[in-house]
C-alpha cells in the first residue's frame, strides 16, 4: 500500500518540480510541497525506491525560487515568510538526505535563508508578522531537529519556543485559536530535550 501512495505522490509532481492541492489544476506552492517531500522522504526511509530526479527537480525549483532577500514565500515571487522559509528549507535539508549529491546545490541558498532567519527571528509571531503562527513554531521547530540544533543564530531559539508555550498554556491545558492541536504537539515533539540533553 505504501508504495502505491510514493507512486501517486510522484505522479502529481508538477514539470516545475513542486506539487500543488490538485494536479489538475497545475497550481503549485513550496507548502503542498513540503508535505509532499516529508511523505517521500519517510517511504525513502522505509526501503521504497525513489528515483533521483525527484529529489533533484523539488531542489532546483527551490533554489531557484528563493527570494532575493535569503526567504521563500507561500509561491515563488511571494513576500518571505518564516513559516515558508523554515518549511522550504526542511525540504531541502530532506531531498539531500535522500540523494547527497544534491547537498553542494543548496549550500548557498541555506545560508541565504539561514541569515533571513536570525534577521527576523521571534517566537512571537510568523515573521514579518504574518497569520499562521503556530504553523511558523512547528516549521522552525521541525527545521533545528533535522538539523540538529537548538540555536537561531545567537538566539536560543528551542528554548524560546518552549516557553512561549507555556506561557501561552491556559489553565485548562489548551491554547488561544482553533486547528492548533498539530502543530503545537510537532512544536512539544521537535523541542522536547533529547535523553542526551536531560543528562
Amino acid at each position: 500500500l505504501g508504495d502505491v501512495y510514493k507512486r501517486q505522490l510522484v505522479a502529481c509532481q508538477e514539470p516545475n518540480g513542486l506539487w500543488g492541492y490538485d494536479e489538475k489544476i497545475r497550481n503549485s506552492d513550496h507548502s503542498n510541497t513540503a508535505f509532499v517531500v516529508r511523505a517521500l522522504a519517510k517511504a525513502h526511509q522505509a526501503g521504497l525506491t525513489i528515483t533521483p530526479d525527484v529529489w533533484v527537480r523539488v531542489t532546483r525549483t527551490l533554489v531557484k525560487s528563493q527570494n532575493k532577500d535569503g526567504g521563500w514565500g507561500y509561491k515563488p515571487n511571494s513576500p518571505s515568510t518564516g513559516n515558508m522559509t523554515c518549511s522550504c528549507l526542511t525540504s531541502l535539508a530532506l531531498c539531500a538526505e535522500c540523494n547527497p549529491a544534491l547537498m553542494p546545490e543548496f549550500e548557498t541558498s541555506r545560508r541565504e535563508a539561514t541569515r533571513w532567519l536570525e534577521d527576523n527571528f521571534t517566537v512571537r509571531t510568523n515573521p514579518p508578522g504574518q497569520p499562521w503562527h503556530f504553523t511558523y513554531l512547528a516549521s522552525l521547530s521541525e527545521f533545528m531537529h533535522i538539523g540538529g540544533q537548538t540555536r537561531i543564530g545567537k538566539m536560543e531559539a528551542r528554548k524560546q519556543i518552549v516557553h512561549f508555550l507555556q506561557q501561552a498554556q491556559r489553565a485548562d491545558g489548551s491554547w488561544k485559536g482553533r486547528h492548533h492541536s498539530n502543530q503545537i504537539i510537532t512544536c512539544l515533539l521537535y523541542t522536547s530535550p533529547s535523553p542526551r540533553d536531560r543528562g
